[in-house]
């Protein structure tokens, strides 16, 4: 039965197998010190070596996020939205040019070294780009072209939140700010982590930038859309 077993793939060794069903209760004592698993048999151990082996420094515990209002959104009554196509898009390129919201983020800027800000919109990102200066990636820019801007830029990089994928690795961020939202938490979650890796000195500060009434404008937004369907 050992080797049929060990065809299915089982990893016991041959004193482990006589321990388990060949009545080797008795022979505990002397083969205890012996019995040792080659690998993990079940999916507790193996969650128990990868926290052994995982850096403390990469862990969410050393992330700080802060939420910042900045007053309602300077738009007119409820039933002027119903004209506006893309409302996240409008609400986008409000906040890149009012004033609360330029304040906030510099003051915040100049706090740190390094800075990360995501956008959704094209135009919102070359708003502020045009407006602070620093790097710039969107979905058109070259491979070869952001991996050097993730290696080598200092002070502000402006980014779209949906051009960060997998394999992307950006060191030595100090804050993050989210100029606009991406509506998914997991999104946000991968937008951020993309910057928060070893070997870290400090927590990496995530920063959301809202008008208070963000979210309800765009979630009535879509009622209404989805009332024509």
């Amino acid at each position: 039965y050992y080797w049929i077993l060990k065809l299915c793939g089982q990893i016991w060794s041959k004193e482990e197998f006589v321990l388990r069903y060949c009545g080797g209760e008795r022979l505990k004592g002397r083969l205890s010190h012996r019995v040792v698993p080659k690998k993990p048999t079940n999916l507790e151990e193996l969650k128990t070596i990868k926290r052994r082996y995982t850096y403390y420094k990469e862990r969410p515990e050393n992330v700080i996020e802060n939420q910042m209002k900045i007053g309602p959104a300077p738009i007119e009554t409820s039933q002027t939205l119903e004209s506006y196509s893309n409302i996240e898009n409008i609400l986008g390129i409000l906040k890149s040019k009012d004033k609360n919201f330029l304040r906030v983020l510099e003051k915040n800027l100049t706090l740190h070294k390094k800075c990360v800000i995501f956008f959704i919109h094209t135009q919102v990102g070359k708003n502020l780009h045009k407006k602070f200066g620093g790097e710039y990636i969107d979905g058109v820019t070259r491979y070869d072209k952001r991996n050097r801007i993730y290696k080598e830029f200092e002070g502000n990089l402006f980014m779209n939140a949906r051009s960060v994928g997998v394999g992307v690795d950006i060191e030595g961020v100090d804050l993050v700010v989210f100029a606009e939202r991406t509506w998914s938490p997991f999104r946000d979650y991968q937008a951020y982590m993309r910057c928060y890796r070893m070997n870290r000195q400090r927590a990496l500060r995530v920063l959301y930038i809202d008008y208070e009434d963000e979210a309800k404008l765009i979630v009535n937004k879509r009622k209404e859309i989805l009332k024509g369907v």
